[in-house]
C-alpha cells in the first residue's frame, strides 16, 4: 500500500495539521509557497493552495491574538490590584515618615496640604504634578501668593476662619486673589501642582500664620514630601520601567 494512503486514512487530520504548521513557517505569501506544498502534500497537491494556507494562517493569528488578549487582560487586572495596594500602603508610609521626622525635631512639618501631594505621588505617579519640580515650585508659588494677597488686603489682622468661625471680606478677597495668582504662576512655570492651592488657602484663611516661621515650616515639609515622594514614584509598579524624571 502506498505510504500516502496511510496518511490519508489513519493520520490525515493530524499529519495535515503538522505539515501545514511546517509550511506556515516558511510561508512568504508568494507563488513559491504552493510549490513547496507539493513536497509536504504529495497526495493532496490539488487541494493545497496559497489561499487555503493564508486562511489557515489567519485563523491561527486570530486564535493567538485572542489568547494574548486574555493573558494581557489577566495581567492588567493583577497590575491594577498591585498598584492600588501599593498606593494605599506607600501613601501611609510617606505621611508617617514625614510625621516621624517632625516629631523627632519637635517641629510642625506635617500640615494638611501635604496629604494631597502624597496622594498624587502614590496614586498618579505618572502625572506631571507628581514630579519634584512641580511639588516644590507649586507649593512655593502657593505660599508666596498667599502671603502677598493676605498683606495686600490687610487680612492678617482679621480673625482666622477656622478659629473665629467667621469669614471676613478681606480674607475671602485675599483667598480668591491668591488662588488665581497661584494657578497663573504655575501655568507659566509649567509647575502645575493642585495641592499648592490648599497651601495658599491655609495662609489666607488663617490656618498658617503669616511669619517667617511658617515659611520655614512649609519649606522643610515640602522638601521632605518631595524626597519621600521621589522614592514612592521610583518604586511604584506602574512606572518602575519608565522614565523617572
Amino acid at each position: 500500500m502506498p505510504s500516502h494512503w496511510f496518511g490519508r486514512w489513519f493520520g490525515g487530520p493530524y499529519l495535515r495539521r503538522r505539515r501545514v504548521d511546517r509550511l506556515l513557517r516558511v510561508h512568504d505569501g508568494s507563488a513559491a509557497c504552493k510549490s513547496r506544498a507539493k513536497d509536504f502534500f504529495p497526495c493532496r497537491t490539488s487541494r493545497v493552495t496559497t489561499s487555503s494556507i493564508q486562511h489557515h494562517l489567519n485563523e491561527r493569528s486570530t486564535d493567538d491574538s485572542r489568547t494574548a488578549e486574555v493573558v494581557e487582560f489577566g495581567d492588567c487586572r493583577i497590575r491594577i490590584v498591585v498598584s492600588r495596594l501599593y498606593a494605599a500602603i506607600a501613601s501611609g508610609l510617606a505621611i508617617g515618615a514625614i510625621g516621624a521626622l517632625a516629631l523627632a525635631a519637635d517641629q510642625p512639618w506635617l500640615f494638611p496640604s501635604l496629604g494631597p501631594t502624597v496622594f498624587i505621588q502614590a496614586v498618579t505617579p505618572h502625572e506631571p504634578g507628581a514630579r519634584i519640580w512641580n511639588t516644590i515650585v507649586g507649593h512655593a508659588m502657593g505660599l508666596g501668593a498667599g502671603l502677598v494677597a493676605l498683606f495686600a488686603f490687610g487680612a492678617q489682622y482679621t480673625p482666622a476662619v477656622m478659629s473665629g468661625e467667621i469669614l471676613s471680606m478681606q480674607r475671602a478677597a485675599a483667598t480668591a486673589l491668591a488662588v488665581s495668582v497661584t494657578v497663573g504662576l504655575q501655568s507659566v512655570l509649567n509647575a502645575q501642582h493642585p495641592p499648592a492651592a490648599a497651601t495658599t488657602m491655609l495662609v489666607t484663611l488663617g490656618g498658617l500664620k503669616p511669619n517667617w516661621n511658617t515659611v520655614s515650616i512649609v519649606t522643610v515639609g515640602v522638601l521632605f514630601a518631595s524626597v519621600v515622594g521621589l522614592f514612592v514614584r521610583i518604586c511604584h509598579p506602574a512606572i518602575s520601567r519608565k522614565d523617572q524624571s
